[in-house]
């Protein structure tokens, strides 16, 4: 058996043996959080480090889609509607049940880190 099979199998039978252990008693650390806000100031709330979007496409899309193709010279996408449309078909290939909402989402995730797409004029 190869030796870390055996540290491993030990680590398995090693886990859960305190079961009476709790934070702060020695037996298990309390978690290092970051602060939820600057102590300093607290009506100053620290930005947020990940758009939903990102993180959609982070779990959903990235496997495949490396940022090469987003950034390539001969893109096929040349409008906010064609991203949209490209989002919503692999959406639907992957069967992942997007509504309009998540779509959106990534469509202007993509189009802010990638494509800075000009959105079209609004008719009044």
């Amino acid at each position: 058996m190869r030796p870390w099979v055996v540290s491993f199998l030990w680590f398995l039978a090693t886990v859960g043996t305190s079961a009476s252990a709790t934070v702060g008693d020695g037996g298990i650390a309390a978690p290092v959080l970051p602060p939820a806000n600057d102590k300093k100031n607290p009506d100053k709330l620290l930005p947020v480090t990940a758009s939903r979007g990102q993180l959609l496409y982070e779990n959903h899309c990235q496997g495949c889609h490396t940022s090469q193709l987003h950034i390539r010279e001969q893109r096929r996408v040349r409008s906010i509607d064609e991203l949209r449309g490209w989002v919503a078909r692999w959406a639907t290939t992957q069967q992942l049940r997007w509504g309009d909402e998540e779509i959106g989402d990534v469509t202007k995730y993509l189009n802010q880190r990638y494509y800075r797409l000009v959105p079209p004029a609004r008719k009044n």
